[in-house]
């Protein structure tokens, strides 16, 4: 049973939501955290990395779930400096209804293919250490 069962069954509501963390959050491993960390307490969603240098994460699955994982990436989990986490409004697609049964794996998008997103990442962590 995923955690959205689980929750469905006790009365909580699953929601999905989109937030853009900002700090030192390209470049240091922090999208791989989030998809592990996601996954273990059985999330679903996707992160990828933003022009800015913002990394932008959707988030599905319990209420309380999705608090305390935030929270957690509040803390700067592994090498990341996160300054703010914001939380987007948005609206959800009118096609795109809650999944059924187990949530779908929790996704890195690349926006540009891997190399180049790693390379974009390096830019801004090597511009954050340097203080530009």
């Amino acid at each position: 049973m995923s955690a959205q069962d689980a929750a469905a069954e006790i009365g909580y509501s699953t929601v999905e939501n989109k937030y853009r963390i900002h700090g030192r959050v390209q470049g240091v491993g922090l999208r791989s955290m989030i998809k592990e960390t996601a996954a273990l307490v059985g999330l679903s969603g996707t992160v990828r990395n933003s022009p800015d240098g913002t990394v932008e994460l959707i988030v599905r699955g319990p209420e309380s779930v999705v608090d305390d994982f935030i929270l957690w990436l509040d803390r700067n989990p592994g090498h990341s400096r996160v300054d703010k986490i914001e939380h987007v409004a948005w609206a959800l697609p009118a096609l795109s209804p809650a999944p059924q049964g187990a949530p779908e794996p929790f996704q890195i998008v690349y926006s540009n293919g891997p190399a180049v997103d790693t390379l974009v990442a390096g830019m801004y962590l090597v511009r954050s250490l340097i203080g530009l």
